[in-house]
């Protein structure tokens, strides 16, 4: 059991050191070139209603390949991004090893100080957990994992549907602040 958490902990590092790269996330709006990209388009910012904001949206993105068991492996693919008034648009290329299977997407706006590797960790033991809650609304438990973390959506999305381009939009009320994102995956 020890080993399997030095693994994961090895597994959540090396994919933290890819965050700094993806923190200098280059926007287009060119369609796809042949390698698969995730592009989340920020249309109502989470953060952009109070005074009190940082009036920029710190996302962590981690997808999962959607496992028959209530335990999910570390995420195939994590990015961090920051969208703001300026920016609201992000674009990532994922691994072709993607395509074809049944993923589960997460979406969360980071609000604390917390690690990106100790918040991946949270999600990662919690995915079955988070995945009922958001379906039932329980706010309650989403911040008994996340804390002031927000999980601004989580969502299956079958291989069927990533055999060709996808798109589906993340919206919701988060205290008082609206949001909505754009979330499209280009895979051809």
């Amino acid at each position: 059991m020890a080993g399997q958490k030095y693994l994961l902990l090895f597994i959540l590092i090396f994919f933290s050191c890819s965050r700094k790269q993806s923190e200098n996330i280059q926007v287009s709006s060119n369609t796809n070139m042949g390698k698969p990209t995730i592009e989340i388009i920020g249309i109502n910012l989470s953060e952009d209603a109070s005074r009190l904001s940082s009036n920029n949206d710190e996302l962590l993105v981690l997808i999962y390949e959607e496992e028959n068991t209530s335990i999910f492996s570390p995420p195939l693919f994590m990015t961090y991004a920051i969208l703001d008034a300026e920016k609201r648009q992000a674009k990532m290329e994922i691994d072709h090893s993607l395509v074809g299977k049944n993923i589960v997407f997460t979406l969360i706006e980071v609000d604390t100080e917390k690690d990106i590797v100790d918040i991946t960790s949270l999600v990662t033991q919690n995915v079955s957990v988070l995945l009922k809650a958001h379906k039932n609304q329980d706010r309650i438990k989403e911040i008994e994992i996340l804390g002031d973390d927000d999980l601004l959506g989580i969502k299956k999305i079958s291989k069927q549907k990533l055999t060709a381009n996808h798109s589906f939009t993340i919206r919701g009320v988060h205290k008082i602040d609206r949001f909505e994102y754009r979330v499209n995956i280009f895979v051809k």
